[in-house]
C-alpha cells in the first residue's frame, strides 16, 4: 500500500493514468447509451406524461435525477415547440410535442 507522500515510479504513474482514462471512457460510453435509451423511451411513453421519468429510472435502474439530467440533455433546455434538436439528431426522427 502506498501513501500520498511516497514516491511512485513513472511506470506506475502511467499505468494509473491509463486506468483512469479507460474507466472515464467507459463511463462516457454508458452515458451516451443511456441517453439514447432515455430518448427512445421518451418517444414511446411521451415526454410530458405524468411519472414517465420515474418509470424510465426504474426500468434503467438509475436514479430519477440521472434520468432528469439525461432528459434535459436529450430534449434540450429550451423547449419552444419548434424542434427537439438533440433527440431528433440521436434518433433520426422528427418529434411532435404538444406544449
Amino acid at each position: 500500500m502506498s501513501w500520498w507522500g511516497d514516491r511512485t515510479s513513472w511506470d506506475e504513474v502511467c499505468r494509473r493514468a491509463a486506468g483512469r482514462r479507460r474507466f472515464n471512457e467507459l463511463r462516457r460510453m454508458r452515458k451516451q447509451i443511456r441517453r439514447c435509451q432515455v430518448a427512445e423511451m421518451l418517444i414511446a411513453y411521451g415526454p410530458w406524461t405524468r411519472g414517465v421519468r420515474a418509470r424510465i429510472a426504474r426500468e434503467l435502474g438509475v436514479s430519477d435525477a440521472t434520468v432528469c439530467r439525461d432528459a434535459q440533455a436529450v430534449l434540450g433546455s429550451k423547449l419552444d415547440g419548434v424542434a427537439v434538436n438533440t433527440a431528433e439528431t440521436m434518433l433520426g426522427v422528427r418529434l411532435k410535442l404538444a406544449i
